[in-house]
């Protein structure tokens, strides 16, 4: 890591003519901020491992981290490369993705992340997870990536089930008629979860198996309540 901090410091670092007299002037060498220094030593970091898929990324969690709020956002293609090579690391992808701003450019990453040929059902969590996160955009590739979690509702894994149900919820896609499917469906593992996305979309107006939720027991309907309050469901 003192390695990319030097060469990062070496870089950055400028001569700057300051006038001394009339007719003189000094050549001073200015340090460039530590802040930038540190950017710069991160996402050379970055830059070194996707250009080289054998190099250890044994600082590429870091690394990642501490770029999530730099001036400038990596490349969409390296963060895709990442996540693509070492599925592990999709969770700290995500994570970044999450901090940055970018809203048209998360979805358009999510979308890609979504098509991964090797998506484990934890991959799956995190994806719906960071989308729940990254707010609104006009462009196809949130519509794309929220049919792919329509998809998801038919998964045989039902806490992957559970998760896309909240987040059509959360963008009015989760009909009266798959949420009363996906409850008949659950088992203990997942029902509360599944209760408190049928009460995000249920919002102040309970449909019948929002009732139905709320009779079954003191918990499903503490969840079914939970998912209808949009302050405390936003936490």
């Amino acid at each position: 890591m003192s390695d990319y901090k030097n060469k990062a410091a070496d870089t950055l670092r400028f001569i700057e003519a300051i006038r001394v007299d009339y007719d003189d002037v000094d050549l001073v060498e200015i340090e460039a901020d530590t802040t930038d220094i540190d950017f710069q030593a991160l996402t050379s970091i970055i830059s070194d491992w996707v250009g080289d898929p054998d190099r250890d990324f044994i600082y590429g969690g870091y690394a990642l981290l501490g770029l999530a709020d730099a001036p400038e956002r990596l490349p969409q293609e390296w963060l895709l490369q990442i996540a693509e090579r070492q599925p592990l690391r999709l969770r700290q992808v995500v994570e970044y993705l999450v901090a940055r701003e970018e809203t048209d450019e998360n979805w358009e990453l999510l979308k890609k992340l979504s098509h991964l040929e090797r998506l484990s059902p934890w991959g799956q969590l995190w994806l719906l997870w960071a989308a729940d996160r990254v707010g609104e955009s006009q462009l196809t590739s949130r519509v794309k990536f929220l049919d792919w979690a329509e998809k998801l509702l038919k998964s045989k894994f039902e806490v992957a089930r559970a998760e896309a149900a909240w987040l059509l919820a959360g963008a009015n896609r989760l009909s009266e008629k798959a949420a009363a499917a996906l409850f008949v469906e659950a088992s203990d593992i997942s029902q509360t979860g599944v209760a408190a996305a049928v009460g995000r979309r249920d919002g102040a107006t309970p449909t019948a198996v929002g009732k139905s939720i709320q009779r079954e027991s003191q918990i499903l309907r503490s969840a079914y309540e939970w998912g209808r309050n949009p302050i405390k469901s936003s936490a």
